[in-house]
């Protein structure tokens, strides 16, 4: 007997601390927008780009882009949420924890840092799943902090010669993993 259960049909990487998986999703479609609050560095916003870039790339829909705006009345409408307590300085120990929920209606990603909310945005589109109706993601609460201060991958590149595109997606790659 197979059991259809939200933990078997997603491929967490790394699995994260704390899941509770909740009943019903949330769809994904063109009107999809983000808003964030806090007092993020303007790494966020990259962060963030990226993600709907990535997001637009796996769905094929027409994401707006409008979340760079600092305007809070222009985003009310906005389906996901990250509040960022303070911007994180890129050294050893730094908090990288973040909290995300997934609603039927909104998503909400909390973190300490911008460090933190880009960890939970990868997790967040670890999470992106299709059916016959369109996208969607699956209610979901994740609490989560790296298992080790000091995470890496050993590129070298002086005994075996790497094109830099190959070197480029395997950033991208250990992004993709939280690394």
């Amino acid at each position: 007997m197979i059991s259809k259960t939200p933990s078997s049909s997603h491929n967490l990487m790394p699995v994260p601390k704390r899941i509770h998986w909740g009943n019903g999703h949330l769809r994904i479609d063109s009107s999809f927008a983000v808003r964030v609050e806090g007092n993020p560095d303007i790494r966020i916003y990259k962060g963030v780009a990226r993600m709907v870039r990535r997001l637009a790339g796996r769905t094929g829909l027409f994401l707006p882009q409008s979340f760079f705006s600092k305007e809070a009345d222009t985003l009310k409408s906005a389906q996901m949420l990250i509040r960022i307590k303070r911007p994180g300085k890129v050294v050893f120990g730094e908090n990288e924890s973040y909290h995300l929920k997934i609603e039927p209606q909104s998503i909400v990603l909390e973190a300490e840092t911008d460090i933190g909310a880009l960890r939970g945005l990868e997790t967040f589109l670890q999470l992106l799943d299709a059916d016959d109706k369109g996208y969607f993601l699956p209610v979901v609460e994740i609490n989560d902090a790296p298992r080790f201060p000091w995470r890496g991958l050993l590129i070298d590149a002086c005994r075996h010669f790497m094109p830099v595109e190959v070197i480029k997606r395997n950033l991208d790659g250990m992004a993709a993993v939280k690394i």
